[in-house]
């Protein structure tokens, strides 16, 4: 295998290399989030290596009533592009 930091150290000399860094683990934490925001309870805090199963034991209030957005339509409106910005001269 490689090693990431001897690939990164080696990139980092080339010139064309501007910037080098870790790419971000992500995870999904919305059964934590969902808890937070229905109950305003906390939901215990994440490990890096795997959240831990939680209980949602009646703190999740709206899913509990069966309101889980099936069958909903959603769609989002936009003003249009900014042909001024700098990001697209």
């Amino acid at each position: 295998g490689w090693d990431a930091e001897e690939v990164a150290a080696a990139l980092a000399t080339h010139p064309k290399v501007v910037w080098v860094e870790e790419r971000p683990r992500y995870r999904l934490l919305n059964k934590h989030a969902a808890i937070n925001v229905q109950s305003g309870l906390p939901c215990p805090p994440c490990d890096p290596s795997g959240c831990p199963p939680c209980e949602r034991g009646g703190r999740t209030p709206v899913w509990d009533m069966g309101l889980q957005g099936q069958g909903e339509v959603v769609a989002c409106g936009d003003t249009g592009l900014d042909v001024d910005s700098c990001f697209f001269w």
